[in-house]
């Protein structure tokens, strides 16, 4: 689920609304701090972490772009 919110982010940004990419990296941090606490090791887990771990560097990436644009 986390894995679509960037191309999400970027297509609503594309439609006009910025908001939504705060809501998103909002959310995604949240997930990806909840995944955090798991002690996981070199698993197929672990390679869903860090999936997760570049999406949310991606629509903080969005998010900055964004401020700069502004």
């Amino acid at each position: 689920m986390v894995g679509e919110l960037p191309r999400l982010c970027v297509n609503r940004v594309v439609l006009g609304d910025f908001a939504f990419v705060s809501y998103a990296r909002g959310f995604a941090g949240e997930v990806f701090a909840g995944l955090r606490l798991l002690n996981l090791r070199n698993d197929a887990l672990r390679r869903k972490v860090d999936a997760v771990k570049y999406d949310v560097k991606r629509i903080e990436d969005i998010t900055y772009d964004l401020a700069v644009r502004k």
